[in-house]
């Protein structure tokens, strides 16, 4: 009978307990004030073994006493709930308590439920036909008339006979309980109001147990289902529709890639509450190890703080991190782990000087110089002949064999173009209108471990520049991908790629090649129009296996966006909608979708957090020279933003 059970709900992927584990769900059935932990084999009979609860029967609740502290019950009988839909009891996940929902149902079979069936029918028929109604029509001449309602009752019990006899329905006795528990009375107390107020609003009777009270609860025991007398006669199909027979899947609490490729057991990225109130493990992880994420959300509703938690949580996995930030979002969690803040803008702090150039020296890098250089020449309008390929590839080889090093640079490069090339590359050189972002002696630009680039600049106002300066930067991080340690690359505003198809092609490059060398990108963007403009966002999309979606109150308004360029369903697009910002996260991959929930306290915040006051109190204690000036900046924050 379970195999057969278990057969006919796959999806769920239930086990049957065994040993320890039977063990253990027992001991934790018969003690809900005890903590969770194994059991040994018993020795004795079971009711001795596995008890060490004293339970307190009061007129509403039950109260249970162990070494471990007291806990206590209120148990809740759910009436009138045939007819009911699938699912409907599964409103009790929107109730933030600890509860159980104990669905009994003790089949009959065959002979025994003709029998009951053909005694309720007897009854009906009987108490259909009432003789003070007959000689009170007979006295008044009026036509003579049955109870109606108990002859519809006994032509129900004949039709339920019927469908046993023909049908071979099964039929049993039913109840359904809920079991909401609480550490003190007051806390059961507000955890059975809320309960109640829920399954009142979804149309259920109920009934708050007191003479039933203890029947009730041991018949969530296994084995003592005889001691509940508050039953209904239903049919099976009742039951399995209203059963809360559901489940949201927790996650694997195994990163199997990070696990493959370290040899190391390794666990998720991190664990989150979903609107369920049940946990969820985190992972940005699919099989073949791709990991690459999208957020996609207006602003304001918790773009860099979630960035900035899931990007510090890589650090448990070891990974190297690197973000191309905007406007110092990922500086102060950057600067509190120990990592490196550059400035590629000059706007915060002294530019970096960038020459992509200076990597002639080794012949290696001269098919990527070239490309580079072809990519700063060419345009939305313009683009090289393979001639002119040739050309640049001929003048890089020329300038790194007859020229000195401090000479590679590309105020260098131009004198040896034709003027078709040197008037393009021209806007590059030192004197001319970008010359200040790559024509320099000296390459300035390393990659670290724990890298911040404030790109914010370039990102807004140069997005040429800044696409040209992430492809080196991409490159140069290439060299060090190994494929053993796994690296994130956190794109704080890959917006602009979208607006340039060349640079966009660039993008859906990296996509696939980092992926080979164990690198994740993890991309946000606040223009959702942007991407429904992009022709080719599916072939990105194909390789982006997790977006998350930020809360959009105006999602309804955009549900074409949502639902062509995204594949959203109705019911994703309005909890997008519904969302509350800066709590809630809709994760979305090929099997599943969850509505994360992430809540920091102010003490998480003061590492997560951008803000400009957070900025102004972080750079104080930098530049206080303090060997502790963290753990002040964290307090000086807690007491004054």
């Amino acid at each position: 009978m379970i195999d057969g059970f278990v057969g006919g709900v796959t999806r769920l992927k239930m086990k049957r307990l065994q040993l320890q584990n039977t063990l253990s769900f027992l001991h934790q059935r018969a003690n809900p004030s005890s903590p969770k932990r194994r059991v040994r084999y018993p020795v004795t009979m079971l009711d001795t073994h596995l008890t060490e609860t004293e339970v307190t029967i009061g007129a509403t609740e039950l109260m249970f006493e162990s070494a471990h502290g007291k806990v206590y019950a209120r148990i809740i009988g759910i009436k009138e709930w045939m007819g009911f839909q699938e699912a409907a009891l599964d409103v009790l996940s929107q109730v933030d308590a600890e509860l159980d929902v104990c669905v009994m149902f003790r089949f009959l079979d065959t002979s025994r439920a003709s029998a009951y069936i053909k005694k309720i029918r007897g009854f009906y028929k009987v108490a259909a036909f009432n003789p003070v109604a007959i000689l009170k029509q007979w006295a008044t001449k009026e036509e003579q008339m049955n109870d109606e309602g108990r002859e519809i009752l006994a032509k129900e019990a004949g039709d339920a006979l019927a469908k046993l006899d023909a049908e071979g329905q099964q039929y049993g006795f039913a109840n359904i309980s809920v079991v909401v528990y609480g550490n003190t009375p007051e806390e059961c107390e507000d955890a059975t109001r809320q309960v109640v107020g829920v399954i009142g609003n979804a149309g259920f009777g109920v009934i708050l147990e007191k003479t039933n009270l203890f029947a009730s609860w041991s018949a969530t025991l296994p084995g003592r289902w005889d001691q509940q007398r508050r039953l209904q006669f239903v049919e099976t199909p009742a039951v399995s529709d209203i059963a809360p027979l559901c489940s949201v899947g927790e996650g694997s609490k195994v990163n199997e890639w990070l696990t493959q490729q370290s040899g190391t057991k390794t666990g998720p990225l991190t664990c989150l509450p979903t609107r369920h109130r049940t946990l969820q493990y985190f992972d940005l992880h699919h099989p073949g190890g791709k990991a690459h994420t999208l957020v996609v959300g207006p602003i304001g509703a918790g773009k860099s703080v979630f960035l900035n938690y899931l990007m510090t949580q890589t650090g448990r996995h070891g990974a190297r991190r690197i973000r191309f930030d905007k406007d110092r979002s990922t500086r102060i969690p950057t600067l509190l782990g120990g990592g490196r803040f550059i400035d590629a803008t000059g706007r915060f702090e002294a530019a970096t000087s960038v020459n992509p150039l200076s990597l002639i020296g080794e012949q290696k890098h001269w098919s990527y110089v070239a490309d580079w250089v072809q990519l700063a020449v060419e345009g939305e309008d313009y683009t090289c002949t393979p001639q002119q390929q040739t050309e640049i590839y001929d003048r890089i080889k020329t300038l790194a064999l007859g020229f000195p090093a401090e000479k590679w640079r590309l105020s260098s490069l131009i004198t040896l173009l034709p003027a078709d090339l040197r008037e393009r590359l021209q806007v590059w050189t030192e004197g001319n209108k970008n010359g200040k972002f790559f024509d320099h002696a000296d390459d300035g630009f390393a990659i670290s471990d724990d890298l911040s680039i404030e790109m914010g600049d370039l990102f807004q106002n140069f997005p040429v520049a800044a696409a040209l300066f992430m492809d080196y930067a991409f490159y140069r991080m290439a060299q060090i991908l190994d494929g053993k340690r796994y690296t994130v690359i956190e794109i704080e505003e890959a917006g602009f790629f979208f607006t340039y198809p060349k640079f966009y092609a660039r993008l859906e490059i990296w996509a696939v090649t980092i992926r080979k060398l164990n690198a994740a990108l993890l991309m946000a963007t606040q223009s959702l129009g942007q991407l429904a403009r992009v022709p080719n966002f599916e072939i990105l999309k194909e390789n982006i296996p997790n977006i998350i979606y930020l809360p959009n109150s105006d999602a309804i308004n955009n549900q074409g966006l949502y639902s062509d360029v995204f594949g959203l369903t109705q019911h994703q697009i309005k909890m997008i909608s519904d969302a509350v910002p800066n709590r809630d996260y809709l994760w979305v991959t090929a099997k599943q979708s969850r509505m994360l929930q992430a809540q920091f306290p102010k003490e998480a915040l003061a590492y997560l957090r951008s803000d400009g006051r957070a900025q102004a109190l972080l750079d104080k204690h930098v530049k206080s020279g303090s060997p502790h000036w963290r753990e002040d900046y964290v307090r000086d924050v807690l007491v004054n933003a």
